[in-house]
């Protein structure tokens, strides 16, 4: 799927590539409602950064169990978190890690936060996305990006509206 699927949303799509490109970044926490398209800005920015050579391993949460290594499991087989890290800096120069539907990872959030993140090498950006709002301990990990997602504006809405994405305004009934 190419980022132009993600209609309207180019300007998000962007400012979360630019955030992972950033050399401060080492975590990107995206959060918004249900149905407001992360998991579709996801895509379209896993497009994105993918076709500038950035490896990229994506995970859906809602299928991993939430223990360590359950984690371990679906990121790296049966390897430990050192095999993990040695999986993530293999490629090319930069990697990105995206957990999706993070909110059902919230048994795995004190060590996303505390193990994981600290163990990552500075090449590694770890992308959540979620419904839920990230939680104040994240704020003190270096090189957080808050990302709040806001509902589609209506007039942005209306200028994408060439057949691509369609806008009721009127209630139904």
């Amino acid at each position: 799927m190419s980022h132009l699927s993600c209609v309207g949303r180019d300007v998000e799509v962007a400012r979360l590539a630019d955030a992972v490109r950033s050399p401060d970044a080492s975590v990107v926490f995206l959060h918004g409602v249900a149905g407001l398209g992360k998991s579709t800005l996801l895509r379209a920015f896993v497009d994105c950064v993918a076709a500038s050579g950035v490896s990229v391993t994506c995970l859906d949460c809602r299928v991993v169990e939430p223990t360590e290594p359950g984690f371990l499991r679906a990121c790296a087989g049966d390897r430990d978190l050192a095999g993990l890290r040695a999986q993530l800096t293999a490629g090319p120069r930069h990697s990105v890690l995206v957990l999706d539907q993070v909110e059902v990872f919230r048994l795995m959030d004190t060590w996303l936060r505390q193990v994981l993140v600290p163990a990552l090498p500075p090449q590694v950006v770890l992308v959540l996305a979620g419904r839920e709002r990230p939680v104040a301990g994240w704020f003190g990990v270096d090189g957080f990006v808050n990302m709040p997602l806001s509902p589609y504006p209506r007039r942005r809405a209306w200028r994408c509206s060439s057949g691509a994405a369609w806008v009721r305004t009127r209630p139904l009934g």
